[in-house]
């Protein structure tokens, strides 16, 4: 049997979901959006921020607008966001917290405008606090533009942990 692979994101200016789709595109992967329940968050990044920090203050993650239902048919889910605060965004943190069980491996990647600051090892803290498999170094932009030889320089990193 050939090993699936997901491609899941959440991006609020869309960066992250360019970046996505390069990704898909280069491993032949299903894509799955991760949206948070309309109204969660303003449009302006800086209130945006101002909700983001209350969440992680009050350890209230926001709903999700969608649920993954079939991540078992999956060997690798590569997962995305933006870089909020140097850390994981609130919608990404929940959509790991709901791959709590999976059994395949997962790995990050995410944009940002500048330094990444401590995302992977929180991303990694998270997925493991949610008894996740994590594999690999995440991919990390500025922006949404990634190169191919990035790409395929993941990917080989990748392929290095699994069977794909």
């Amino acid at each position: 049997m050939a090993n699936k692979i997901l491609v899941a994101y959440y991006s609020q200016s869309g960066n992250t979901k360019r970046l996505a789709q390069a990704i898909a595109t280069n491993y032949h992967a299903d894509l799955h959006e991760i949206n948070e329940v309309a109204g969660t968050f303003p449009d302006d990044m800086y209130a945006t921020d101002d909700v983001f920090k209350q969440q992680l203050n009050d350890h209230q993650l926001p709903a999700l607008a969608s649920q993954l239902t079939n991540a078992s048919q999956y060997d690798l889910i590569l997962v995305g966001g933006p870089v909020w605060d140097a850390t994981v965004s609130s919608p990404v943190r929940t959509f790991i917290n709901q791959l709590a069980g999976f059994t395949g491996q997962v790995a990050d990647f995410s944009s940002a405008f500048s330094q990444t600051g401590a995302y992977e090892q929180d991303f990694g803290k998270l997925a493991r606090q949610a008894g996740l498999t994590t594999i690999s170094n995440g991919l990390h932009v500025n922006g949404s533009r990634v190169s191919t030889g990035q790409l395929q320089k993941w990917r080989r990193e990748l392929d290095r942990y699994t069977d794909l």
